[in-house]
């Protein structure tokens, strides 16, 4: 979340020196509000209230991929896209060395207490979302 209407916004993000995950520059501008989505290039807050986001798999044949922070790699891999029920505080998948998250989850792998499993899987590239309304159907 960005506070953009903040006086004293600084949305410059950085992190210490010591790679253990806390944020130093753009404090009380910026927030993360759910980590580990690479590239949600579709969001909606839908009428129910829950927020959704697309989330796009890595792309292949862009050569091997850090695994975790000790610099262990994975071989180029290719996943479908996924739909996120994006909520406060969740890890989706895709680490963020700089926050110190170290590991890289599957799409299909199962939620546990430090990963959220999508609530669908997509097709490769699922590039938007929409909520659609109607009163036709009733």
């Amino acid at each position: 979340m960005a506070y953009l209407s903040s006086p004293d916004f600084d949305g410059t993000i950085t992190y210490d020196s010591d790679d253990d995950g806390n944020q130093v520059g753009g404090l009380g501008s910026v927030e993360v509000y759910a980590s580990g989505m690479r590239n949600p290039l579709g969001i909606v807050l839908h009428s129910n209230g829950k927020l959704y986001g697309t989330n796009n798999g890595p792309n292949l044949n862009y050569g091997n991929m850090a695994k975790g922070c000790d610099g262990e790699q994975i071989e180029d891999v290719e996943e479908e896209d996924k739909l996120n029920l994006i909520e406060k505080g969740n890890y989706y998948g895709h680490p963020n060395f700089k926050r110190n998250e170290c590991v890289w989850r599957k799409f299909d792998d199962p939620s546990d207490d430090s990963y959220t499993a999508p609530l669908l899987v997509l097709p490769s590239s699922s590039n938007g979302i929409i909520e659609f309304q109607s009163d036709h159907f009733e």
